[in-house]
């Protein structure tokens, strides 16, 4: 990885797979549950979901595999052993283990702190928090005093999907937003009308503070 990118602490994995365990474990049972955790190890330790894929053509690539990879097996899993509702499944079990990574690389963000920071501090806050993201890469971001907006014009997720057949299960790491600015993360609004997932050319995120629905949640 970039000498500047911090590698994810141990604690947040295993927090994140805790996590995505319980959700199966609530709608599957304790056996099915364990049996579907022990395979998908099995074969991801075999190179799953890879095996027919080239190698990684950069080390963004490979940070986007170690993310993406487990869900796709899951998936695939989930699918083979003829589970109704397989991919609702998938966006439970996402979006719950995905929270501590959210909250190790975003943070909280404070609203009144973030007004007061000058231009140029703004820039680099956002700078700072967006290297984390490895599987994206930027075409132009704003950092005003209310909002942060930016534009993605490439992901690694949609395409290691759509590479591993698998192509509708890219939506649910767009759901990961949704869920924590505005839920986990109280206090911020975030409008998101168009993404790669949803075969758009890009990723329009918009981040307003919105301090009259953090009042109305405290």
């Amino acid at each position: 990885m970039p000498a500047n990118m911090e590698p994810i602490p141990g604690s947040v994995l295993r927090k994140q797979e805790w996590l995505g365990f319980k959700v199966l474990l609530k709608s599957l049972g304790w056996v099915r549950a364990m049996g579907l955790g022990l395979t998908m190890k099995r074969r991801l330790s075999s190179g799953a979901p890879w095996g027919r894929l080239d190698p990684s053509a950069d080390v963004r690539e490979d940070w986007s595999r170690a993310q993406v990879g487990p869900a796709i097996v899951l998936y695939q899993l989930l699918k083979e052993n003829s589970h109704p509702e397989p991919l609702n499944l998938m966006r439970e079990v996402v979006v719950t283990g995905a929270v501590p990574w959210m909250k190790w690389a975003i943070g909280t963000i404070e609203p009144d702190a973030y007004r007061e920071m000058s231009d140029v501090e703004r820039d680099g806050w956002f700078k700072g928090k967006s290297q984390r993201f490895l599987n994206m890469r930027m075409k132009s971001h704003a950092t005003g005093e209310e909002h942060v907006q930016f534009e993605v014009e490439a992901c690694s997720f949609p395409s290691l999907c759509q590479r591993t057949n698998v192509p509708e299960l890219a939506s649910v790491f767009c759901a990961v937003d949704a869920h924590y600015f505005g839920g986990v993360q109280q206090g911020i609004a975030l409008t998101r009308p168009t993404t790669i997932a949803g075969g758009d050319s890009g990723c329009s995120f918009h981040l307003a503070w919105d301090d009259v629905q953090a009042s109305r949640k405290e």
